[in-house]
Formats: C-alpha cells, structure tokens, sequence
C-alpha cells in the first residue's frame, strides 16, 4: 500500500482564528477554500509544497 496523502479533520470552534494560528504561525497556505454566504465553511491548507 503505498499512501500519498493524508487529511486530518478538526472540528473547531472558531474557523477564522483556527485558520489564521496556522497560516500565520508555522506558515500554511490555502490549498482549497469552500466559503458559503462569505464564511468560511472548509479548507485545505498545505504547507512545504513538493514541486
């Protein structure tokens, strides 16, 4: 078996803040955004992309 990704879930109390620990602390990037009625609903984010 050979696994190349893989996506955790967290269940959150505050998107927003969450989001912003992780971009703006170790530096993650969106890798996909799903906004509904402009709140952010679900995201990937990515950090140390592999080109």
């Amino acid at each position: 078996m050979s696994v190349n990704k893989v996506v955790p879930f967290f269940a959150v109390k505050d998107m927003v803040q969450s989001v912003a620990f992780y971009i703006e602390g170790p530096g993650f990037e969106f890798e996909f955004k799903w906004e509904k009625h402009g709140l952010l609903q679900f995201c990937n984010l990515q950090i140390g992309v592999r080109t």
